[in-house]
């Protein structure tokens, strides 16, 4: 391969594609610089500016499709694909709340009762973890992947009483520490 004054001997010729090469075709790797001008530009502006000079030596123009100096690429982004029912983006902080019916018996006299149980809990994780996976260590499945608070309220009544019924009402505040559930696919937590 020669300039207009010496030549070097090629090392390696590789495919090269925009925005590293101009255009489609070979990188020729030679054992020292012809006339070098620095690193190949990478922003816009820089690589627009750089085609337009190319395209401006005849020789080099002949060589661009179409004739024309290309401009700087822009390559589209593959479609997002949709996610599940249970896949979601991984957030740091999460809200989670239940509400539940509750129906049962009095163990010490047979007595039906009735109630609602509402949770609230929130969750902080540092960093997405997305599977079952586990190395075998009991810490992973104690400790967690995510951390938090939870606040549970409950309200029981007696139902069918004789007289006035017993009514319970029940708060509590627990610590709680989840282990991911789905695929690795990093949308999960």
């Amino acid at each position: 391969m020669c300039d207009l004054e010496a030549c070097a001997r090629p090392l390696a010729v590789d495919v090269c594609t925009a925005p590293e090469c101009p255009a489609f075709g070979d990188l020729t790797l030679l054992e020292r610089p012809l006339r070098a001008h620095g690193p190949w530009p990478t922003g816009e502006e820089a690589w627009n500016r750089l085609m337009d000079e190319l395209h401006r030596v005849p020789v080099l123009a002949s060589l661009f499709p179409g004739g024309k100096a290309p401009r700087f690429p822009r390559p589209r982004l593959p479609p997002r694909p949709p996610l599940g029912w249970i896949a979601r983006p991984f957030v740091k902080l999460t809200l989670d709340v239940s509400v539940a019916a509750e129906e049962g018996r009095f163990v010490r006299d047979g007595a039906p009762l009735g109630g609602a149980a509402l949770r609230v809990g929130g969750r902080w994780a540092p960093y997405p973890s997305n599977d079952t996976t586990w190395e075998g260590l009991i810490r992973q499945t104690v400790v967690g992947d995510a951390w938090g608070l939870d606040l549970r309220l409950r309200a029981l009544e007696e139902l069918h009483a004789i007289g006035v019924p017993r009514t319970w009402v029940c708060a509590g505040v627990s610590i709680a520490a989840d282990n991911a559930l789905g695929d690795s696919n990093a949308t999960s937590l």
